[in-house]
């Protein structure tokens, strides 16, 4: 098998509606660049070890979960709380912090292994739309294993 390093970052391109899940898929138009996808369908020969998830809300403070859905299933159960003072996945502390701050998304504590389905992170706000002037960000660090 070829294991490879896998990370994306992507933002909120066209505006959420209203308590509503928004799938971070390019194909839908909710991301501006290919490479933003974080929706995959894989084949029984691909799969995903996700690894780090971290989020950055919007500024105006309306984003309220993140899920992941693998195969038509939602993890965690109780989705990650991403309302702007009790986020779960946040990205890391300030820029200006050193190298003691850790810079990254959060490590999760169990790591989702999916393949020979469709998987997708989605999120929703909290009643509010979340316009494409304010973005929140998703970044994504996982492996990526191709099989022969």
């Amino acid at each position: 098998p070829r294991v490879m390093p896998y990370i994306r970052f992507a933002r909120n391109y066209s505006p959420t509606v209203v308590n509503t899940e928004y799938r971070v898929r390019h194909e839908l138009g909710n991301t501006k660049y290919a490479w933003e996808n974080l929706s995959w369908d894989l084949t029984e020969k691909e799969a995903l070890i996700l690894e780090a998830i971290g989020v950055e809300p919007d500024a105006a403070q309306h984003l309220k979960n993140l899920w992941l859905e693998l195969g038509g299933v939602e993890y965690p159960i109780d989705r990650w709380d991403c309302r702007f003072k009790f986020n779960e996945l946040p990205i890391g502390g300030p820029a200006d912090g050193g190298i003691i701050n850790y810079q990254g998304p959060r490590i999760l504590e169990k790591k989702y292994l999916t393949y020979g389905e469709l998987a997708e992170i989605r999120a929703i706000d909290d009643g509010t739309s979340i316009p494409a002037a304010d973005p929140f960000l998703i970044a994504l660090w996982a492996k990526r294993i191709e099989l022969a």
